[in-house]
C-alpha cells in the first residue's frame, strides 16, 4: 500500500514538472482553509477627518451597523473613534488603534478625546436622535455620511435626509461635503445606488454626493477595542464634542513643518472641562478605571442595584454570572429554564453568555443547590429597554422584550415594567 502511494505521489510530481502552470492540488486544499493575512491599515494621518453620521433606512437594528462602518473608514484611512451620543451614557469604540492605545482607559470622555487627539485618523460622531439638520450644518465638520441601504424605501429616506440638509444651509455660507455609506449590499450594487441617487441629488439639490464605504456584511473579524461608556455629567452635546476634538486634534493646514522631537515637546492642550492637572501620559490602571455602566438599573432599599429578574414573574435571580460579563443576569424558572437578561446596551452578549450558560450548567445548578436547573433546556434570552421604539424590529424573533422605565406617581418615584411581546 506504502508503495502504491509513493507511486502515486512521485507520478503527480512528475506530471507538475511537465505542467509548471498547472496547480497544486495540495495548495488548493490548502487555500481553502488558511486566510490571508490580515490587512494593516495607513498610519495616522496629521490631520484629522471627523465627520457626523446620519442613519437612513438601514436592514435590521441601526446600531448595529455603526462599528462596521467605523471599521471601514479605519481600514482606508487609519485608527478610527467612534464616538456615539444616541445611548443613555456617551461610548467611546477605538477601531484598529494600536494594541497600547486601545487598552487604555480614560476617567472621561473629554480626558480621553484629549488624549487621542494625536492618534487618530479619523472621528465618527453619531448624534442624538433630536440634534437637527441645522445643527449638523453649522457643525461645519469635513464631512456628513448617511448610512442606507438599497431598497426603494431607503432611496427615498436618504434623499429626504439630504433634501433636509441642503435646506438648512444658510445662504452665503459653504455647502456640506455629503457622503453616502452603502450598508448590506455588494459594491456593484452600491455604485448602481449612488449613480441614481446622485443623479438626483445633483439634478433637484445641486449637491455632489460622494460614495464614502460600501460595507457588504458585519464582518467577524472587526478590531475594536472594548465598548468604553462615560457618566458624563452633564451629558456633551454634539457641538461639546466636537469642541474637544478640535482642540485636540490640530488640521492638516496648521501642521507645522517636521523636525526631531525634542524633550520639551508641548502635549495637546486638555478640553475646557478637564481637569487642570490632567497629563495626557498613560496613567496607572488605578487611576483611570471608569465607572461601571449601570443604566437606569433601580436602586433596592440599600442602594445597590436591584437584579432586573425580580421585575419579572415566575424567575428568581441567581448569584453566578458569566466571566466577562457580569452585566448580564441569570435567573432561573420553577421548571428549571435558565434565563439570561440584558439591557439593550449588553444584548450583542446575550446568544454568548447563553452558550456559556448551556455548557456550564451543570456547575451553575452546583452552585445554586437550592435550584434544580435543566441542563438539556436552552436558555431563554431577555432584554430590558426604557425605549421601546428603539426594539420594534426585533419582535417576532427568539427574544422577549421587555420595558423597564422611572415614573412618578403623587410625587413618589417608582419603576414602571410591561413585557413587548408575547412569549417566544
Amino acid at each position: 500500500m506504502t508503495d502504491q502511494s509513493d507511486r502515486s505521489d512521485r507520478s503527480d510530481r512528475s506530471d507538475r514538472a511537465d505542467c509548471p502552470d498547472c496547480p497544486d492540488p495540495f495548495e488548493e486544499l490548502a487555500a481553502l482553509f488558511v486566510t490571508e493575512p490580515e490587512a494593516t491599515p495607513p498610519p495616522a494621518a496629521a490631520g484629522s477627518i471627523v465627520e457626523v453620521v446620519v442613519v437612513g433606512s438601514l436592514p435590521v437594528r441601526a446600531s448595529l451597523w455603526l462599528r462596521p462602518y467605523a471599521d471601514a473608514v479605519a481600514r482606508d484611512v487609519g485608527p478610527t473613534a467612534l464616538v456615539c451620543l444616541d445611548e443613555e451614557q456617551p461610548t467611546l469604540h477605538l477601531l484598529w488603534a494600536p494594541q497600547d492605545l486601545a487598552s487604555r482607559r480614560w476617567p472621561s470622555l473629554a480626558v480621553a478625546i484629549a488624549d487621542l487627539g494625536r492618534h487618530i485618523s479619523a472621528w465618527i460622531i453619531r448624534p442624538a436622535y433630536d440634534v437637527t439638520s441645522r445643527r449638523i450644518v453649522d457643525a461645519a465638520t469635513d464631512r456628513v455620511t448617511i448610512l442606507s441601504s438599497v431598497n426603494d424605501s431607503a432611496i427615498v429616506k436618504a434623499y429626504q435626509e439630504i433634501k433636509q440638509l441642503s435646506a438648512a444651509v444658510t445662504p452665503g455660507t459653504p455647502d456640506p461635503k455629503i457622503g453616502v455609506a452603502v450598508i448590506g449590499s455588494d459594491l456593484d450594487t452600491a455604485e448602481r445606488f449612488h449613480r441614481h441617487l446622485g443623479s438626483t441629488t445633483s439634478s433637484f439639490l445641486s449637491f455632489d454626493l460622494a460614495l464614502v464605504a460600501c460595507v457588504p456584511r458585519m464582518e467577524a473579524t472587526i478590531r475594536s477595542s472594548e465598548r468604553m461608556v462615560f457618566a458624563e455629567h452633564p451629558y456633551p452635546t454634539m457641538e461639546t464634542v466636537l469642541s474637544w476634538i478640535r482642540r485636540a486634534v490640530p488640521r492638516a493646514e496648521s501642521q507645522p513643518p517636521a523636525s526631531p522631537p525634542t524633550p520639551a515637546e508641548p502635549s495637546p492642550p486638555a478640553p475646557a472641562d478637564a481637569p487642570a492637572s490632567i497629563k495626557l501620559a498613560p496613567r496607572p490602571r488605578v487611576e483611570v478605571e471608569p465607572k461601571p455602566h449601570t443604566g437606569t438599573r433601580e436602586p433596592d432599599d440599600h442602594g445597590a442595584p436591584a437584579p432586573l429578574a425580580t421585575y419579572m414573574d415566575d424567575v428568581t435571580p441567581l448569584d453566578v454570572r458569566c466571566p466577562g460579563h457580569e452585566e448580564l443576569e441569570l435567573a432561573v424558572d420553577a421548571a428549571g429554564r435558565l434565563h439570561v437578561i440584558a439591557r439593550e446596551q449588553e444584548m450583542r452578549w446575550l446568544h454568548v453568555v447563553a452558550a456559556w450558560a448551556g455548557k456550564h450548567a451543570g456547575i451553575i445548578g452546583r452552585s445554586c443547590p437550592g435550584h434544580w436547573i435543566d441542563a438539556a433546556a436552552a436558555p431563554v434570552l431577555h432584554v430590558f429597554t426604557d425605549r421601546p421604539a428603539s426594539l420594534a424590529d426585533l419582535h417576532g424573533c427568539d427574544l422577549r422584550l421587555h420595558l423597564l422605565t422611572p415614573v412618578t406617581v403623587d410625587g413618589r418615584r417608582g419603576w414602571y415594567h410591561a413585557p413587548l411581546n408575547a412569549d417566544v
